[in-house]
């Protein structure tokens, strides 16, 4: 057990790494939606999907390592605990537990809240790209009023897509 109990520390400092790859491209990420980058983001995007792949196999080998431990412990693997572990390991051991643990809440928690930032960006994006669309489609309508049944009554103008340029 001892030698699963290093290569779990292994494992989840190799899980903290990419995680940080992945907190790092995603602040990235926040500063290319708002200048609009496509481009560099389609890069990020790339780079992200790299990191994913990679942090997919790292979870295969924790889930691994955890249920081995689990079954030298007795313990059923869906009630293994950081806790748990943290009591059958030595003092140095304890605390490099505690601190993985800790570094990896903390970098998840920056990386869903970067998560949401951005995807309220890319929604703002969108909205924004569909306003145009409809401006350039349907035009300017001469009714800003709504009807009884709460749709917007347009009537259609002449826009780009009519105009012979």
């Amino acid at each position: 057990m001892e030698n699963d109990l290093r290569e779990l520390i292994n494992v989840l400092s190799e899980e903290k790494s990419l995680y940080k790859t992945l907190l790092e491209l995603s602040a990235r990420k926040t500063e290319v939606i708002i200048s609009n980058n496509i481009q560099e983001l389609d890069k990020i995007v790339q780079q992200e999907q790299f990191v994913l792949i990679r942090l997919s196999d790292t979870e295969k080998a924790r889930k691994i390592l955890l249920s081995k431990i689990a079954q030298e412990m007795n313990i059923p693997e869906e009630e293994l605990t950081v806790s748990h572990i943290v009591k059958k390991v030595d003092k140095a051991q304890k605390n490099t537990f505690s601190d993985i643990v800790s570094e990896l809440t903390i970098i998840l928690k920056k990386q869903k809240d970067l998560n949401e930032r951005n995807m309220h960006l890319i929604q703002n994006n969108l909205e924004y790209i569909n306003e145009i669309i409809s401006q350039v489609i349907i035009g300017n309508a001469e009714k800003k009023t709504y009807n009884i049944s709460g749709n917007r009554e347009m009537i259609q103008n002449r826009n780009i897509i009519d105009q012979c340029v």
